[in-house]
C-alpha cells in the first residue's frame, strides 16, 4: 500500500506503546509486500519470481524490523 496511509497508523501504535520493532516491521511490510500487485507480477514476471520476491520481502521485513528494534 501507499506509505502515506500507514504512517499515521505507525504513529498511533507508537503512542500506544507498541515496540519500535513491531511498527518498523509493519511499515516495511506494508510497502514491500504487495498482495494487490501480486497478480500483475505473476503475469509480467512469472509465478516463480513473484512468489520469491513476495516471500523474500516478507521475511526481510521481519528481520529489518527486529534490527530496528535493537538499534532504537
Amino acid at each position: 500500500g501507499p506509505p502515506a496511509a500507514v504512517f499515521p497508523l505507525g504513529k498511533y501504535l507508537l503512542s500506544q506503546h507498541a515496540s519500535v520493532a513491531a511498527v518498523a516491521t509493519l511499515l516495511i511490510a506494508w510497502v514491500a509486500v504487495g498482495t494487490v500487485t501480486l497478480p500483475a507480477e505473476i503475469r509480467f514476471f512469472g509465478a516463480r519470481f513473484a512468489f520469491s520476491r513476495w516471500t523474500l520481502a516478507f521475511v526481510l521485513s521481519i528481520a529489518l524490523g527486529l534490527v530496528m528494534g535493537v538499534i532504537m
